[in-house]
């Protein structure tokens, strides 16, 4: 769960990073090259096509991270069903307590992230 806890760590500053960033650009084009006054051009036709894709994509990114911390809520259960050839193993039980009193997850501001984060984020972000 230490390492989980690194590894969520080491990917929430690089993931805020890309995210601000492709934001930042996003929002620059569109408001450098949108001009809907006129009716929209091919070129505003893809300028709002690539801010719907990285959107989508943002969305992906973030679901995967939610798929890997349900995985993760199972693999004490799935510890405690192996079998390591003994009868009595104290080191399981230990690490499987572990895990279960650490909260081991990817987590973005302190948040675990789930559907309902993500869904809380995009309704937010859309307002």
């Amino acid at each position: 769960s230490a390492v989980m806890r690194r590894a969520g760590l080491l990917l929430e500053m690089p993931l805020l990073i890309i995210t601000q960033a492709n934001l930042a650009v996003v929002g620059l084009a569109a408001s450098l090259v949108l001009d809907v006054s006129d009716g929209l051009t091919p070129l505003d036709n893809m300028i709002v096509a690539w801010v719907v894709c990285w959107l989508l994509l943002t969305i992906t990114l973030f679901s995967a991270a939610a798929d890997v911390n349900i995985k993760m809520t199972r693999l004490p259960a799935l510890l405690s069903a192996v079998n390591f050839g003994q009868s009595v193993d104290h080191d399981k039980w230990y690490v499987v307590a572990n895990m279960g009193i650490e909260d081991a997850a990817l987590k973005m501001y302190n948040v675990r992230i789930n559907r309902v984060a993500i869904l809380k984020a995009t309704y937010y972000g859309a307002a």
